[in-house]
């Protein structure tokens, strides 16, 4: 048959030809010998090899990135959440739950060994606690919502999958 034998070259069409030419021309204009580079560009090393076609840029030209903000870093007084909610904007709401987070930051974390498992399982303990006694939460000033906090954390940690995470002491 008609196939192609050995070392026969596949056709190539004139424009893919002409373009081949223009690049290995464009090429051969834009090499300088390594001396001559190595003077232009004192910085780079020697029989470091460029694309053609790219300039390199001064290094003073390139102006340095701003060094970023420094991020604020979450802490147990800074943290805006508890139990996983940001503080309610509603009045009695948010002094229920600074009254419940005090109570918890203060009292209940020293005592546990994983006190972030904790905060939602306290969370709904006291306002379960407060719904089934009837508590007028929104007839407490602050003191009395630091009391009635104080009341429920008390009994969350006698809860007995609470007080089996303990820190011993």
């Amino acid at each position: 048959g008609k196939g192609r034998g050995k070392g026969k070259q596949p056709k190539t069409s004139k424009s893919t030809k002409a373009k081949a030419k223009a690049k290995a021309t464009a090429k051969s204009k834009s090499k300088k010998p390594q001396a001559e580079a190595a003077e232009a560009n004192p910085g780079d090393e020697a029989g470091e090899v460029k694309k053609p076609g790219k300039r390199s840029r001064a290094k003073a030209t390139i102006p340095e990135p701003a060094p970023a903000p420094a991020k604020k870093t979450k802490t147990k007084e800074n943290n805006p959440t508890f139990a996983g909610r940001y503080k309610p904007t509603t009045e009695t709401m948010g002094r229920v739950w600074e009254a419940l987070r005090r109570k918890y930051m203060t009292d209940m974390v020293p005592q546990l060994r994983a006190p972030s498992k904790f905060q939602v399982p306290f969370w709904r303990f006291a306002l379960n606690k407060w719904g089934s006694e009837k508590v007028q939460l929104d007839q407490l000033d602050s003191d009395g919502l630091a009391d009635a906090a104080h009341c429920a954390g008390e009994a969350f940690l006698w809860e007995p999958t609470v007080a089996s995470h303990f820190i011993s002491q």
